[in-house]
Formats: structure tokens, sequence, C-alpha cells
């Protein structure tokens, strides 16, 4: 049922019905990872990366080998602005799925995507004037609508 929400367009039905499918089938290993992974693309089409990441995270606890749940894992992770993190994951999945079209071009795509830029903070100086200064400091998820929307309507994985 949750691939038929997913195909008329109802992402929040389908991860909905992806998650309680995962929940109820945990007996069945391969069927909780398949939801969890689809959970993970559903919540990436609604923009909700953090969301997504969890599922990804759940699915690899129970397969860590599962290549579509770390591949929606690396898309989350460069929604989040976690760049490091991505490229670990599509390290992973380049090596383990050379060929694959939809890995190369999250490769390129997150090629594209700068790394964490420092915070701006202030810094007093000597003379007491604050003068403005980079510092080291995690960077926060993009707030770019635009930015955000280009990472929801990447194609799924395969």
């Amino acid at each position: 049922r949750g691939d038929a929400a997913f195909r008329r367009g109802e992402a929040a039905a389908a991860a909905r019905l992806w998650t309680r499918a995962a929940a109820a089938g945990r007996d069945d290993r391969r069927l909780a990872v398949a939801c969890l992974a689809n959970t993970a693309r559903a919540q990436l089409d609604l923009s909700r990366a953090t969301d997504a990441l969890r599922a990804a995270a759940e699915a690899l606890a129970l397969d860590p080998d599962h290549a579509r749940a770390r591949y929606f894992r690396a898309r989350a992770l460069l929604a989040l602005g976690r760049r490091a993190d991505a490229d670990e994951a599509i390290a992973w999945l380049v090596a383990r799925e050379p060929g694959n079209p939809r890995v190369l071009e999250l490769e390129a795509e997150a090629a594209r995507v700068p790394e964490a830029a420092p915070a701006e903070v202030d810094v007093p100086r000597a003379d007491g004037d604050a003068a403005r200064a980079k510092a080291a400091a995690p960077a926060a998820a993009p707030t770019d609508p635009t930015v955000r929307a280009r990472a929801a309507a990447r194609p799924a994985f395969a």
C-alpha cells in the first residue's frame, strides 16, 4: 500500500505506511529494511532530511550492506549540509556499485556542494573593537528553498 500511495504522489501517506509495515515486519528483516529505505526516500521527497536520515539509519542497523538505504542516507546527509559524511557514504556506494548511473550522479552532485563553511563570530580585538573573524563551527542545514527543493527532487535510487 505504501508503494501505491507513493506512486499517487502521496509521500507522507507512503512514509507512514512503510514505517508501519517495517515495524510489523521486524521478523522479516528484508521486508523491514526495504520498507525503511522506502520511508527514507519518501521523507526526502517531503524535504524531511532528518527523518530520512533516521529511517536510513534504522535500515542500515538491520542490514549494513543495503545499497538503497546507504544511497538515501547519503542524500539526506547532503541535504543536511553534512558533506564529509555524505562523501563517505558515496565512496562506499561507488566502491559497491561503480557503474550505477544514480550513484555516479550523486557523486557528481556532491562534488558541486561546497564543504561546510565556518560560521562567522565576533572576536574582540585588543583595541576593543569587534572584528569579524571566521571560526570553525558546524554549518547549519541549507536554508535556501531552491537548494532544498533541488535535493528533494533528485531521482530515486534504483
